[in-house]
């Protein structure tokens, strides 16, 4: 079973068409520099030394954490990247052809923050929300994360839906 990234394109899905033009999906975390020889046992210092905001009362960081680890070592070429289409009411669904990299030239903004980190995705198709089961809207919708993991049955469901191409 092929596995499925979710990743927000920014507030409301704002960089969908950024997304789409640049053949990539971004996030942001800015003041962490290029992870590509960073290694991953050290995020977490990074982290917390670039975000102090992101410390927890124990002093551990918060969700952000594990998102980096996603986006940046977890993410393999073959993977499903979905990034929410909020206006269209559709998730745009692509494949992951390369490794992460660091854009310093990006131009793509969101939140007052540069969207530097990428993932090259070949953007495909469409799914449209209305075509899939309440379950998998549920766990499509995790606020405040910029990615995560799509359970199973997720990915199962935005597989077999009815799909739009692009």
């Amino acid at each position: 079973m092929r596995r499925a990234l979710l990743v927000r394109a920014g507030y409301e899905g704002e960089l969908v068409a950024a997304f789409l033009r640049s053949s990539a999906a971004y996030v942001g975390w800015c003041k962490l520099g290029d992870l590509a020889s960073v290694a991953p046992a050290t995020v977490d210092e990074l982290l917390l030394e670039r975000y102090p905001e992101c410390r927890t009362a124990t002093g551990a960081p918060r969700k952000h954490y594990r998102e980096i680890l996603d986006f940046v070592y977890g993410a393999k070429r073959g993977d499903l990247v979905v990034t929410p289409d909020t206006a269209n009411g559709r998730f745009v669904v692509g494949e992951m052809t390369g490794s992460y990299s660091y854009d310093e030239g990006s131009r793509i903004w969101s939140g007052g923050e540069v969207f530097h980190h990428s993932l090259p995705v070949k953007w495909s198709h469409a799914v449209f929300r209305a075509d899939l089961p309440l379950e998998t809207l549920r766990d499509t919708d995790q606020r405040g994360k910029t990615t995560f993991w799509l359970r199973e049955p997720t990915t199962e469901a935005i597989a077999a839906a009815r799909q739009r191409i692009l």
